[in-house]
């Protein structure tokens, strides 16, 4: 091969490599924004519903799969009876028959204290046993804490704690809706008890008295000893907190 020739080869194997790099540094750089933007818009269909702020977080069930607490406390809760999990809001979820089926998350009064927030998603069967706790740790003689229907009254629930002898702080009914996905919260504060429904506060009631600590822990599915007050549907995401939240981002939107 001539000099000239072995030149000319020389420069145009040297032209190519210039052109197949940009090439693929431009498939590359295509790719990566491609990934990014169907990444956003999966988390523009599927906000994440995991709180920012997590300081006070005393206990978050995830249920994916089992109870166990993604809050970093290491409160993980008992399966009582058969409870599944099926598929939910954003992955797993657990599902409740109403048929002595419950989680106890061991936690006491004591952890709760007089300020505090229980909150859940919940989706209700359009069937419940009367008196159905979504959750709770109420006992007889005005003790502790209960989101509980109110008699026969498929899915009206009402908040109430306990002040001893007795006597129960409750606020109004709220109406759920059957085969819905629903956030509901119970902020307990030494002045008032209330019920947020999708975000919004929709009852309360003035609280005169601390709540009288009750001997059972909090359960979910079930907030007494009666195995005939278990809820029937679905619930995810319960979370609890030591201290009144108000804001609960999202969930109303």
């Amino acid at each position: 091969m001539s000099r000239q020739a072995s030149m000319t080869s020389m420069l145009k194997h040297t032209e190519i490599k210039p052109a197949m790099k940009n090439q693929t540094l431009r498939s590359i750089v295509c790719g990566i924004s491609t990934a990014l933007f169907l990444s956003t818009m999966v988390q523009a269909e599927n906000p994440a519903s995991t709180p920012a702020d997590r300081d006070g977080l005393l206990l978050e069930y995830r249920f994916e799969g089992d109870a166990s607490d993604t809050s970093g406390n290491n409160q993980h809760g008992d399966l009582l009876g058969q409870p599944a999990f099926v598929e939910g809001r954003h992955g797993k979820c657990l599902s409740l028959s109403g048929r002595g089926d419950y989680v106890d998350t061991l936690l006491a009064s004591a952890d709760l204290g007089d300020t505090f927030t229980v909150e859940c998603w919940v989706k209700p069967d359009a069937g419940q046993n009367a008196f159905a706790n979504i959750f709770g740790n109420h006992a007889d003689g005005g003790l502790g804490i209960v989101v509980q229907q109110d008699g026969g009254n498929v899915n009206s629930f009402n908040a109430a704690f306990g002040k001893g002898d007795g006597q129960w702080a409750t606020t109004p009914q709220v109406q759920l809706d059957a085969d819905k996905w629903q956030h509901v919260a119970v902020v307990k504060t030494p002045e008032s008890l209330s019920f947020f429904l999708n975000g919004k506060e929709v009852a309360s009631v003035p609280a005169s008295a601390p709540m009288a600590a009750s001997p059972m822990t909090l359960r979910v599915g079930l907030g007494y000893a009666d195995l005939g007050r278990c809820f029937s549907g679905c619930i995810d995401e319960f979370r609890v907190w030591k201290k009144a939240v108000t804001d609960f981002g999202q969930v109303s939107k």
